[in-house]
């Protein structure tokens, strides 16, 4: 799983690849709603213009157990930056999930707001993000509310070398019409490079809602480790 939270990470347009890939599959081991050992899958397109960039990403986790599904969960983002000379950039976003086993039937989110880059050096780069979000949510019980939010995230990225880094992104979304409603997503991960593109990614995200669906837990946890391929 990749936590969704910042799209523009300082890329350089006119030194950087137009087009660029990312595929990966591994071992998950999930704890908190669900205790189940299963595969994840994701993917990730990126399209970089002059002073634009264009992600498209897909994350997906399945698993069984005694023959029965324990794990359904997919999310799903478009989103675009646009990053003017100087520091300060704008993104939006149209996004889908779905989380089976914390109640979650599906979620459609349509996003706007200003990136920050603070840091932006060769091995370093702090970006913070803010802006809003409609939200529109149906649970697996049938039961739909959609709602005005709040956004709040930060990435932070040490580069290594080339193709090997490490990078940790979080997320803060508070539901405006409930003040107790918010939800908190947390990922850590970490890239080292076995080829010029395979290389192995370990991580870990974190996911709390505060306000979980009747009979759900608030937090969700999710350690994976497996293989990326980079184009």
């Amino acid at each position: 799983m990749t936590s969704p939270a910042i799209g523009a990470q300082g890329i350089e347009p006119d030194t950087a690849k137009s087009l660029r890939a990312s595929a990966n599959i591994g071992f998950l081991d999930a704890s908190g709603n669900t205790d189940v050992t299963s595969l994840n899958a994701g993917e990730r397109i990126e399209w970089i213009r002059e002073r634009f960039l264009w992600t498209q990403s897909l994350d997906a986790v399945s698993g069984t157990t005694d023959g029965e599904e324990t794990a359904n969960l997919i999310a799903t983002r478009v989103r675009g930056d646009w990053t003017p000379p100087g520091r300060l950039g704008v993104y939006l976003f149209v996004g889908y999930d779905r989380n089976r086993f914390a109640g979650i039937g599906r979620r459609f989110e349509e996003g706007a707001g200003l990136a920050y880059r603070l840091v932006e050096r060769t091995q370093h780069l702090l970006t913070t993000e803010l802006g809003s979000q409609l939200v529109q949510q149906r649970s697996t019980a049938g039961v739909s509310d959609e709602f005005l939010a709040g956004r709040a995230a930060a990435l932070y990225r040490f580069t290594f070398r080339d193709n090997s880094y490490f990078e940790a992104v979080s997320e803060y979304v508070p539901n405006f019409e409930e003040s107790d409603d918010y939800r908190l997503n947390n990922d850590l991960s970490l890239v080292a490079p076995l080829s010029r593109n395979l290389g192995i990614k370990l991580g870990y995200v974190i996911r709390f809602d505060n306000v979980p669906q009747p009979g759900a837990e608030k937090t969700d946890r999710f350690f994976t480790s497996g293989l990326q391929w980079a184009y």
